[in-house]
């Protein structure tokens, strides 16, 4: 309906709400923000909190329990242990939904290191670069491992912009349209 798409994993019984909150058209990387919700974490808020939830430290992002942004992305370093004794992944990926997507070591000829996701091979990820490939996008991230950027194969960029706190605050398109965002003290 207009307040959004929600799904039930059938599986887990956990319930996860989509709400699209502003939409651009164009042929320029137009920009799509929205809201989703995960029944799973409506305890607390979206953010790094051990083994739970590992993404970038949005812990001063406060917009609600359970609710995150899809341009809230990052890639952040992991330790292999943490995840048990065969994991030999070293970095994680937090989509646009939320998913965690566990990346090792990819075997290459050449001196670049790269690392694949464990379950989908079309996934790289250049740590010395700090871009993803995805999908035909390249996804960069700055070194906090904070989305910043995502540019489509004729180079059109979509730009996400951070304050002190690590909160979003400005998403731009591929035509120079910006979008702001402001925070309240509550």
């Amino acid at each position: 309906g207009r307040a959004g798409v929600g799904t039930v994993n059938l599986y887990t019984g956990a319930l996860k709400f989509i709400h699209q909150d502003v939409s651009w058209n164009g042929n320029l990387m137009p920009v799509s923000i929205e809201h989703i919700f995960e029944g799973m974490r409506s305890n607390a808020h979206y953010t790094r909190n051990g083994t739970e939830v590992i993404t970038a430290n949005y812990s001063n992002m406060l917009i609600g329990h359970g609710w995150k942004l899809n341009l809230q992305q990052s890639m952040v370093p992991i330790t292999p242990s943490d995840f048990g004794p065969n994991n030999d992944c070293e970095y994680v990926y937090s989509d646009e939904n939320g998913l965690a997507h566990f990346f090792k070591k990819k075997d290459t000829t050449d001196d670049k290191t790269l690392y694949i996701d464990e379950n989908d091979e079309m996934l790289e990820y250049n740590p010395e670069e700090r871009i993803l490939t995805r999908d035909g996008l390249r996804y960069q991230f700055n070194n906090a491992g904070y989305l910043v950027e995502i540019v489509n194969q004729y180079d059109v960029k979509q730009e996400i912009t951070y304050d002190g706190s690590n909160r979003i605050v400005g998403v731009k398109d591929g035509a120079g349209r910006e979008f702001k965002f402001t925070y309240s003290s509550n």
